[in-house]
């Protein structure tokens, strides 16, 4: 039986989605969000994958979203203290 091996362009693939998922993992700030290490991350399957992956890029949107509406509110606030002359 002739060993299986990999070749240039196996190793090119499985270290560009390698790199995939480290891009991912570091930008998304998995680790900080989840308490996984980026082994603990690899191993699940890979729906888990995509579904952590979803979550945490939803969840990042929500708090930019709720972190820009407190900044306009302070924002705002300063406005109207700039324009009130009794303050």
């Amino acid at each position: 039986m002739a060993a299986n091996k990999f070749t240039d362009k196996h190793k090119f693939i499985d270290g560009f989605i390698l790199e995939g998922h480290l891009r991912n993992f570091i930008y998304k700030d998995i680790s900080k969000m989840t308490g996984m290490s980026f082994d603990d991350y690899l191993t699940r399957p890979r729906y888990e994958i995509e579904l952590i992956n979803s979550v945490v890029e939803s969840v990042a949107k929500e708090k930019a979203k709720n972190n820009q509406k407190l900044l306009d509110g302070l924002k705002s606030e300063v406005v109207k203290s700039k324009m009130d002359p009794t303050s």
